[in-house]
């Protein structure tokens, strides 16, 4: 075969593996290949599942259509920078576009499949966070090729460039103090995050200075717990009410393990008197056999193996109680006697 025929080949290799649209031999020069009318101007720079350089726009559209998990694309003319998107449109902000930025959503993709051919994957064809791949015989295979966002504390804050691609190492930093290092993970290959470094002392660093932010507010090494003790007796409800409102999902101490009790003598300050009774999360429903929470409502049989659980009466309905004298629970028949009481905040809010 002669240097030409050698060159049509090697052409051909490469225009069937882009899937892209290439009239009058453009292929070298991904500009010529696509109209800008089948994109819109935009830019979000959060939810990148994958990142892809020096990629015409129709490969990067193609890559988006071989993975259920890819919802559009951000496309770079400058350099052929492709951003492959996981979140919805709902989830995303737009901001002002550079020159030359360029965004599609998967279903405005789907008329183009005459100049991007994935056929025989299909959206449905493989998991999320998968990537379809078709064989020589037509038949498709499915890879891991990303793993799947991390639900991490809102303290948290990730590196900015971070994709959710396998191999890729992502740092996360303390919002409050950005030379915080919280820790490092790495996305392997069977899609699941290993931690590869963290700091506990950053840890505690970082959620000191959020717990701080609070009125009175104490942080607990032992437990990460914020908590924060009110020297004014209030009715359960009152009490309730002044708790949810130190931040998202902060309620009463609810002590549920024997790690929580100690948890609450120890943030007790020294002038507060053993013999008086605290308010704490739970509302026992006698005919339900339940204790009604900020989240929800357990069966109290959950907690009767907790010392501080032994000897309640069960009888009434009433809401719980706490004697730091005898490290009991008790069944306040009156919620509106005024107790003293402590408000567990939630420094964390997982997202």
């Amino acid at each position: 075969m002669g240097s030409l025929g050698r060159r049509v080949q090697v052409f051909q290799v490469a225009f069937l593996l882009g899937s892209v649209y290439c009239p009058h031999f453009y292929y070298s020069n991904p500009n010529n290949c696509f109209s800008t009318d089948n994109f819109h101007g935009g830019y979000y720079s959060s939810g990148v599942l994958r990142r892809l350089q020096n990629t015409g726009p129709f490969t990067c559209v193609r890559e988006c259509l071989l993975r259920r998990s890819c919802h559009s694309v951000d496309y770079q003319s400058d350099g052929g920078r492709c951003e492959l998107l996981y979140l919805l449109a709902e989830h995303r902000s737009i901001t002002i576009p550079p020159d030359g930025q360029l965004h599609i959503e998967k279903t405005q993709m789907y008329p183009m499949s005459s100049m991007v051919n994935t056929l025989p994957c299909h959206d449905t064809t493989c998991g999320e966070y998968e990537r379809c791949q078709v064989l020589f015989d037509n038949s498709t295979v499915c890879t891991t090729t990303e793993c799947s966002p991390l639900n991490v504390s809102r303290l948290w804050t990730a590196d900015v460039n971070s994709t959710l691609a396998v191999g890729e190492e992502v740092n996360f930093y303390c919002s409050n103090d950005p030379s915080l290092l919280m820790a490092t993970v790495k996305c392997r290959q069977s899609g699941l995050w290993k931690i590869t470094q963290r700091s506990l002392a950053n840890t505690h660093q970082c959620n000191r200075i959020e717990c701080l932010k609070h009125q009175d507010a104490v942080y607990n090494n032992k437990s990460y717990g914020c908590y924060s003790f009110t020297n004014k007796a209030k009715s359960y409800k009152d009490a309730t009410t002044y708790c949810q409102s130190m931040s998202p999902h902060s309620h009463l101490m609810f002590l549920d393990s024997a790690e929580n009790v100690r948890d609450l003598k120890d943030v007790l300050p020294p002038y507060v008197s053993p013999m008086k009774f605290l308010w704490v999360e739970g509302l026992f429903i006698h005919e339900k056999k339940t204790i009604d929470i900020w989240n929800g409502s357990i069966p109290v049989q959950n907690l009767r193996n907790l010392q501080a659980y032994a000897n309640i009466d069960f009888t009434i309905s009433g809401c719980l109680s706490f004697s730091a004298l005898y490290e009991e629970i008790h069944v306040a028949k009156n919620c509106d006697d005024k107790y003293l009481f402590v408000c567990e905040i939630d420094i964390n809010n997982y997202r």
